[in-house]
């Protein structure tokens, strides 16, 4: 039996934003597995949700996405950056600061 990863089934919220209130199902899913596979499934840190908003491009293509990531068992947050291309290909990923 193979153990699953602590965050596997964590909840991905793409927040409404400025530019576009509602994003396809295609569009959810691409930005959830994005989450999901680069920042969810790569941490040890325990995660309850995380909110995602999409920043976009003046054509209106996507340009990040900045994710607030819940943690699990405090009341703290770590905000990542990625940076995307227009089909939502990773380019990089900033993370906020650790706090010593």
């Amino acid at each position: 039996m193979t153990e699953k990863h602590a965050n596997e089934d964590v909840e991905v919220v793409v927040l409404p934003g400025a530019t576009r209130k509602t994003y396809s199902a295609a569009d959810r899913r691409k930005i959830q597995n994005v989450i999901k596979d680069k920042l969810l499934l790569t941490s040890m840190e325990p995660y309850h949700k995380v909110q995602v908003t999409v920043k976009h491009r003046p054509d209106g293509s996507p340009e990040s996405l900045l994710a607030t990531m819940l943690r699990a068992h405090t009341y703290t947050a770590d905000i990542v950056k990625v940076n995307v291309d227009k089909d939502y290909n990773v380019k990089s990923i900033e993370r906020s600061p650790k706090e010593e």
